[in-house]
């Protein structure tokens, strides 16, 4: 591989099309670390394939609205806007309003400070964008890739937007100023199905229903994702799964040298200088992790799934050599 400082890094994690052309001698198949996804996903049954021959329509779709605003305690189930991924609310909010100033959390996922530019947005990033003077302030709680949370949001004199993309059922405010975005795949570890919600004032939900227009969700993932957020004993085992294997991945680090600086149930983030040499070391192993081109010293690393997995993590990590 070339020097670190000729290397274009992905933008997000999951690229293993990147990984593979630059280590091309790296063993397969590829243990894809790189992202903050559930390695043990919801289960599929047979018959949800049926859904792929429909169109979805509007029972589904409050069925849907239904159970999620169950499980997360929002009053009005109409405040729910399903989404293609909130990828897709990332891009779409900056377009429904003028071009003013935007305090963006910093360092934070680099998808909003991106989207608001797109749109022609004064994009200002900080380390409190509650503390900023503008007209919008994005949060992404916890935040991506550092795990910090902010545990109290003032209600805003302007639009607040809050990413709970890692918090998957955090209760969504109560607030006509804040618009919470929330994603199914991550926790549910269903990526593909693209799917996402937003929880908004009656007005702002108007807003954004109307500009996605018909159909913004596959039958498949309203029906999968229906099921699923009404499983609680799914849910409540995933939780503590989760919560163990974090454990067991700082635990991993920890036992040969490696500090975690923060992070999620969902990945952890280790800073250290060493970093690059480390992610370079891994790929080479067949290990994605991902890298922070604004930070050197950051690397986060998602959970491995099965046993062998974790095995592999360990062999690589103990063939480190400084």
């Amino acid at each position: 591989m070339t020097d670190d400082a000729a290397v274009t890094y992905p933008a997000h994690g999951g690229n293993l099309s990147w990984a593979e052309a630059r280590f091309p001698a790296a063993p397969r198949p590829w243990l894809d670390l790189s992202t903050g996804i559930n390695p043990w996903p919801y289960p599929l049954l047979p018959q949800d394939l049926a859904d792929l021959q429909r169109l979805p329509d509007a029972a589904m779709e409050a069925a849907l609205c239904q159970a999620i605003a169950k499980r997360l305690g929002v009053d009005q189930p109409q405040r729910i806007v399903l989404a293609p991924g909130s990828e897709s609310l990332i891009r779409l909010l900056p377009r429904l309003l003028p071009p003013g100033r935007v305090a963006i959390l910093a360092p934070s996922y680099g998808g909003h400070a991106e989207a608001w530019a797109l749109a022609g947005h004064q994009v200002v990033p900080s380390q409190n964008p509650l503390a900023e003077p503008a007209a919008v302030q994005v949060i992404v709680s916890p935040n991506n890739p550092d795990g910090r949370v902010f545990d109290t949001v003032s209600p805003p004199d302007g639009l607040l937007v809050l990413d709970r993309a890692f918090a998957p059922f955090a209760p969504a405010a109560d607030n006509a100023n804040i618009v919470s975005l929330y994603s199914f795949g991550k926790f549910f570890g269903l990526p593909g199905l693209r799917f996402g919600f937003a929880v908004a004032s009656a007005a702002w939900a108007a807003r954004l229903r109307d500009a996605l227009g018909a159909w913004p969700v596959n039958a498949l993932a309203l029906h999968v994702a229906c099921r699923a957020y009404g499983d609680d004993a799914w849910i409540a085992a995933t939780g503590q799964h989760l919560a163990m294997a974090r454990q067991r991945l700082d635990e991993l680090l920890a036992g040969f040298g490696w500090h975690v600086a923060g992070g999620t149930d969902l990945f952890r983030l280790i800073a250290d200088g060493r970093a690059p040499r480390l992610f370079r070391h891994l790929a080479q192993h067949g290990i994605l992790t991902r890298i922070f081109a604004y930070d050197s010293a950051w690397l986060r690393l998602g959970l491995p799934g099965a046993d062998a997995e974790w095995q592999r993590l360990q062999a690589a990590l103990e063939a480190y050599d400084d």
